[in-house]
């Protein structure tokens, strides 16, 4: 299922990082993943992690990824990663500010 080196999966029993063991070490030092509650299902990298399988036995899935049997939210996740937090706002307009500052000179 992972686009990339892992992908998160949230279901009605935990919150996971399904990665393999190249990334795991990283994701842990940089991003503390464990401290916020992530449960790490870790593969070695040459083989395919069979964890959302496993996790998601007989329970409804949706992804932002292409998966087989999972219902396509791609659409949805774009909208939220799009949608501007009050800092990133206020960064945004901050910068916006700057640039008609120097265009009007």
């Amino acid at each position: 299922m992972t686009n990339g080196g892992s992908s998160l999966l949230i279901t009605p029993a935990g919150r996971y990082v399904i990665t393999d063991n190249i990334e795991a070490t990283r994701l842990k030092q940089e991003e503390h993943l464990e401290e916020q509650g992530w449960e790490f299902r870790i593969a070695p990298w040459y083989e395919t992690n069979q964890a959302v399988e496993e996790l998601t036995h007989s329970l409804k899935l949706g992804a932002d990824v292409p998966h087989q049997g999972a219902v396509d939210l791609s659409a949805e996740f774009s909208q939220l990663r799009s949608a501007l937090g009050p800092e990133e706002g206020e960064r945004f307009r901050s910068l916006a500010s700057f640039v008609l500052r120097q265009w009007i000179k």
